[in-house]
């Protein structure tokens, strides 16, 4: 009886692996049989699969596995049948079974041929293991870059490229730096798993200056006595004005983004130990998060009987906010920082206007580091996961910071 094992074949000049099928009988003959899969040697694990991530690799690991079966299946039968065949014979037998040149152009890796080819093929593999809206600034910054060079090459990533990107967001779009920012982390995201792949040789984009530009948000929180005027203002003559309120309640004491408070539903509450909580997994991180319910939400739960409101979508929401705030007499005048077309300066707004769902968040994290809990325990419910990154997100003054230690007993 015939046996199967699998090796890689590869040249000294190249780093590209070809996969051989050695296929052994009884009577010491072999046959070396290829399908013409040759990928980088980090491509194949070590039993010679084709690992995650590389293009096609379920499809070509399946087609493997089954061709694999139908020639054991095929030597075996002839052996049986003409057990004096020679190992040519056997082979051309082979090929004429399995039409060698149709498999292989079924099962043959694509290689992209440019960058941008490859960025098609990276975002269609992201649909299925990110977010909608990961997949989305993908595209956004396929975009931006075909408006600002129509052809591009993986050599063509260098400094000069990078300045000129930045410069043509700037003056042409008049992108913000954190924008801008995004679209260098995508490209960064995309030419890392070029490189992991083989098909990018080009180190450029690693240097230091070639680097995610950000620029710290003047983003704005409500205090605890702004969220109070909120909660009270008497909204039963507006109904629709009304469940908006209490969502941003719910996202303002639970720290939950819009993509996860807007879908919570009746089985995500439960009682434990006599305590209220909610329990969830959220959609960005895909993490699972417990809160803490206070009285606040445990009145909407009542209101609703446990089936929370539905909003039309984020843009409407945010719109009715600004208007809940406005009624709400949050008028503070705030000056925000802007830069635009590379030229950076400041306007002033009224606080209501820069509401939005997002802000409910950030306002939970400051109010309740504010409160003194612990910041470890805010970022298990956050999802961040270092405190460098959280405390970007706290937005405490200097001068409520000061209040804040002038209540602990070192300045005592």
């Amino acid at each position: 009886m015939a046996t199967i094992t699998k090796r890689l074949l590869g040249r000294k000049t190249s780093n590209k692996r070809l996969l051989v099928l050695v296929i052994r009988n009884s009577k010491n003959w072999r046959i070396d049989y290829s399908f013409g899969i040759r990928l980088d040697s980090h491509c194949w694990t070590k039993d010679l699969r084709i690992k995650k991530g590389v293009p096609a690799s379920g499809e070509l690991n399946k087609s493997i596995a089954a061709l694999e079966s139908a020639i054991l299946s095929l030597v075996n039968r002839q052996m049986v049948a003409e057990p004096n065949l020679k190992s040519k014979e056997v082979k051309d037998k082979l090929e004429n079974y399995l039409n060698r040149k149709r498999r292989v152009k079924e099962i043959l890796v694509k290689e992209p041929k440019s960058l941008y080819d490859f960025f098609e093929q990276f975002i269609k593999e992201s649909r299925s293991t990110k977010t909608a809206g990961t997949v989305k600034t993908y595209l956004r910054t396929l975009g931006a870059l075909k408006s600002f060079k129509p052809k591009l090459r993986f050599e063509d990533i260098n400094m000069d490229f990078y300045y000129a990107f930045i410069d043509h967001m700037q003056k042409v779009y008049g992108m913000r730096e954190n924008t801008i920012g995004l679209h260098i982390k995508n490209l960064k995201a995309v030419l890392n798993e070029a490189k992991f792949r083989g098909l990018n040789s080009n180190l450029d984009y690693k240097q230091r200056k070639f680097k995610v530009v950000f620029q710290e948000a003047d983003a704005i929180y409500l205090r605890l006595d702004e969220i109070k005027r909120i909660r009270e203002l008497d909204l039963s003559a507006k109904p629709g004005m009304e469940k908006v309120r209490d969502l941003f309640l719910i996202g303002c004491f639970t720290g939950l983004r819009f993509s996860d408070f807007s879908q919570i539903k009746k089985a995500n509450f439960q009682t434990i130990e006599e305590n209220q909580f909610i329990s969830l997994r959220t959609i960005k991180t895909s993490s699972r998060v417990v809160i803490p319910l206070n009285q606040t939400i445990i009145e909407i739960l009542e209101k609703y009987e446990g089936n929370i409101p539905k909003p039309d979508s984020n843009q409407a929401m945010n719109r009715t906010l600004k208007h809940i705030g406005k009624l709400a007499g949050i008028e503070e005048t705030v000056i925000i920082r802007e830069n635009r077309k590379g030229i950076s300066y400041k306007r002033s707004l009224h606080k209501y206007e820069l509401i939005s769902s997002h802000i409910a968040r950030r306002s939970f994290a400051t109010n309740a580091f504010s409160s003194d809990i612990h910041t470890i325990a805010i970022m298990r419910i956050t999802g961040h996961t270092n405190e460098k990154a959280f405390m970007q997100y706290i937005k405490v003054s200097e001068q409520e910071n000061a209040l804040l230690l002038a209540d602990h007993s070192f300045f005592k």
